[in-house]
C-alpha cells in the first residue's frame, strides 16, 4: 500500500513538470515566431525605407535630365551645348550635365551630290553671311563658279569665269549696297585680257545671274594666295601681287587702285594677307601680314595703312615651303599659324602693336593645307597632315590631340561653332573630331562614302542645322546636312551644383535629339542608374 501511494504521488510531480515543459515550449514557440515576425517587419520597413529613398533620388536625377533636354531642345543645333541644368525635387537637387554631346545625322542618307562638272575641284571655297546673304562660292579647274545658298541642293547660279581660278575666291558685303555682295577671283587666262593674271570682281545682286564690276590686271606670276578684307576701309581688299602688295577699293565701279608696297627681296607673296585691325597704333588703320618665299628662304612681312601702304618690319621664317596661313582673329593683339610642306608649323604671336614673336615646332608627316583656328576650342588650330592625323595645337604651339582618319589629309580642317572638327580625307569620307575630357581628340561620326577631296568643308548654319560643303577631284560638289544632335547625359544628387561627390546616387542617358522637320524629337538610345 504504502508502494502504491508513493507511485501516485511521482505521477502527480511528473503531470506537473509536463504541463510546465509545455508552458515554457510554448512561450518559446511564441517568442521565435514573435521575433521572426518582427524581423521580418523591420526588414521590410527597412526595405521599403531603402526603396522609397530610391524612388525620391532616381526622381530628382530624372528631372535634372529632363531638365537638361528641355534646354538641348532650345539650343541651335550650331552652338554648345549647355553647361549644366539643376533640378529639386523631393527636397532633393540633382544636377545633369553631358558627358559627351555632338552634331550628326538622324536619317540613314549621309551625304547629298549637289553639283557636278566636268573638272576637278582643287581650290576652297568660301562662305559669307553679309548683306542679308548666307552663301557659299566655289569654282572648278575651268573656271566653272558655283554659288549656293547655305542648306541648298542646287545652285542659286553659276558662271563661267573663262578663265582658271589661282586661289580661293574672297566673299564681301558691298558697303555701298546692302543687298549687294562682292565676289573677288584671282584668275589667270581670258578673262584677264589683254593680261595674263588678274582679279575678277563681281557683284551679286540677290538673284539668279552675277554681272560684272571690273577687272583688276595682275603681273606675273600673279595673284597665287586668298585676297584679304581691310577690317576697318569697308570696300578695301588686300592682295599680293607677285612680289609687290596691293590695296584697292571694290566698292566703287571701277575698282579703284588705291597704294601698292614692295615687299621683300622680290619674293613673291604666297599666303596672305592678313590685314588685323589695331587700336593702338599709331596712326595706322590695318596692319596688314604677308609671307613671301623663293622656295629657298621665306619671311613674314609687315606693313601698316593709313592712307598709304607702309612697310614696317619683317621675320624670318625657319622653312621656305609654304602651305598656308591663318590668323586667330581680326584684330590685334592675335596669333598667325602657318604651315610648311615639310611639316614645320610657325606661330607668329603679334602683340597688340602689331610686332611680331616665333615660335616654330612640327610634325611627322608633310602637310598640303592651311591651318584653322577655333575660338569657340579656346583659341585652338587644328592641321591636317599627308599621314591622315589630324593635330590639335595650342596658341603656344603644345600638341592638345591627335587623331588618324586612316587615309591622307590634303584639305584643311574646318570647325562649327561648338568646336567639333571635320575634315575631308582621301578615302571620301568626312570625318568628325571632338576634344571630350579624359580621352583627347576622338572621331565621333564619319559620313560616306563620297569622292576624294580637293576642295576644303565649309560649315555653317542651315535650315537643317549645320550643312557641311565639300569639292571633290572627279568634279562632284556634295553637302552633308547634320539635323541632330547625340547625347550622353548624366545627373547627380548634390548639395553643390554642378559638382558630385563620392558614390552618388547617378542617371545615366544615352539620347538622339532632332531629325530635318522636327527638331524638338527625343530619341532615348539607352539609360543606366547606379546606386552606390
Amino acid at each position: 500500500m504504502t508502494a502504491i501511494l508513493a507511485l501516485l504521488k511521482d505521477r502527480r510531480r511528473s503531470q506537473r513538470g509536463s504541463v510546465l515543459s509545455g508552458v515554457l515550449i510554448m512561450t518559446a514557440f511564441i517568442a521565435i515566431i514573435s521575433g521572426a515576425l518582427m524581423t521580418e517587419l523591420s526588414t521590410n520597413f527597412l526595405l521599403s525605407h531603402n526603396l522609397l529613398n530610391r524612388v525620391a533620388n532616381e526622381a530628382t536625377d530624372n528631372s535634372a535630365i529632363e531638365l537638361y533636354l528641355s534646354q538641348l531642345q532650345s539650343t541651335q543645333l550650331n552652338a554648345p551645348c549647355p553647361a549644366f541644368a539643376t533640378a529639386t525635387v523631393n527636397k532633393l537637387s540633382a544636377s545633369a550635365q553631358y558627358v559627351s554631346c555632338w552634331p550628326t545625322i538622324r536619317e540613314a542618307q549621309k551625304f547629298n551630290r549637289v553639283g557636278t562638272s566636268a573638272a576637278s575641284f582643287a581650290v576652297d571655297g568660301a562662305q559669307t553671311q553679309a548683306n542679308g546673304f548666307n552663301d557659299y562660292v566655289v569654282g572648278n579647274s575651268s573656271g566653272l563658279i558655283f554659288d549656293y545658298r547655305f542648306g541648298a541642293s542646287s545652285p542659286r547660279w553659276t558662271y563661267q569665269l573663262n578663265g582658271t581660278l589661282t586661289a580661293p575666291p574672297l566673299l564681301l558685303g558691298n558697303p555701298s549696297s546692302g543687298t549687294q555682295l562682292l565676289d573677288v577671283f584671282p584668275t589667270t587666262g581670258a578673262a584677264c585680257s589683254p593680261n595674263t593674271n588678274c582679279v575678277v570682281v563681281r557683284a551679286d545682286d540677290n538673284s539668279s545671274s552675277t554681272s560684272r564690276r571690273c577687272t583688276i590686271a595682275a603681273g606675273t606670276p600673279g595673284v597665287v594666295s586668298q585676297a584679304g578684307a581691310s577690317p576697318s576701309v569697308p570696300g578695301y581688299i588686300y592682295y599680293g601681287d607677285g612680289p609687290t602688295l596691293q590695296v584697292s577699293d571694290i566698292s566703287g565701279g571701277d575698282c579703284d587702285a588705291i597704294s601698292s608696297q614692295p615687299l621683300y627681296a622680290n619674293q613673291p607673296i604666297v599666303a596672305g594677307p592678313i590685314a588685323l585691325a589695331c587700336a593702338n597704333c599709331s596712326r595706322t588703320t590695318d596692319e596688314v601680314y604677308a609671307v613671301v618665299s623663293d622656295n629657298v628662304s621665306s619671311r613674314l612681312v609687315r606693313s601698316s595703312f593709313r592712307n598709304g601702304l607702309k612697310l614696317i618690319d619683317s621675320l624670318s621664317l625657319p622653312w621656305a615651303n609654304v602651305a598656308g596661313m591663318a590668323a586667330s582673329g581680326t584684330g590685334l593683339p592675335a596669333s598667325i599659324a602657318i604651315t610648311f610642306g615639310g611639316g614645320g608649323i610657325a606661330v607668329v604671336r603679334l602683340d597688340s602693336n602689331g610686332g611680331m614673336t616665333l615660335a616654330q615646332g612640327s610634325v611627322p608627316t608633310g602637310i598640303s593645307g592651311s591651318p584653322t583656328w577655333c575660338a569657340p576650342c579656346g583659341n585652338l588650330f587644328g592641321v591636317g597632315g599627308q599621314n591622315g592625323v589630324l593635330y590639335i595645337f595650342s596658341s603656344s604651339l603644345g600638341l592638345i590631340g591627335s587623331k588618324a582618319t586612316g587615309s591622307a589629309i590634303k584639305t584643311s580642317p574646318r570647325t562649327d561653332a561648338a568646336g567639333n572638327w571635320y575634315i575631308g580625307a582621301d578615302d571620301g569620307i568626312l570625318h568628325e573630331l571632338q576634344l571630350q575630357n579624359g580621352l583627347g581628340l576622338v572621331e565621333v561620326e564619319r559620313y560616306g562614302q563620297m569622292s576624294q577631296f580637293g576642295s576644303s568643308a565649309q560649315v555653317g548654319s542651315c535650315t537643317a542645322g549645320i550643312c557641311i560643303y565639300l569639292g571633290a577631284r572627279d568634279g562632284n560638289l556634295y553637302e552633308v546636312p547634320l539635323d541632330a544632335r547625340d547625347a550622353v547625359l548624366s545627373a547627380c544628387i548634390t548639395a553643390a551644383p554642378p559638382a558630385c561627390s563620392g558614390a552618388n546616387p547617378r542617371l545615366s542617358a544615352s539620347v538622339e535629339l532632332g531629325a530635318i522637320g522636327s527638331p524638338q524629337t527625343v530619341h532615348v538610345q539607352g539609360w543606366t542608374y547606379y546606386s552606390g
